[in-house]
């Protein structure tokens, strides 16, 4: 009985460190992708503000 649970705890523990770096890796990835995509939505917008904002002044 103590030898199978040994070898178990010794498993869990490097996929605990390969999911740790994979998650951050993952947020990572995310943030820059999330960043990538919500900044010329935001740009996009706030041309398309200013651009309202002029044709309703002019």
């Amino acid at each position: 009985m103590t030898s199978p649970a040994a070898p178990a705890k010794d498993e869990q523990q490097p996929p605990t460190g390969l999911g740790l770096g994979a998650a951050l890796a993952a947020w990572v990835a995310l943030l820059i992708v999330l960043n990538v995509m919500v900044q010329p939505l935001v740009a996009g917008a706030a041309f398309v503000g200013l651009v309202t904002l002029a044709w309703r002044a002019g």
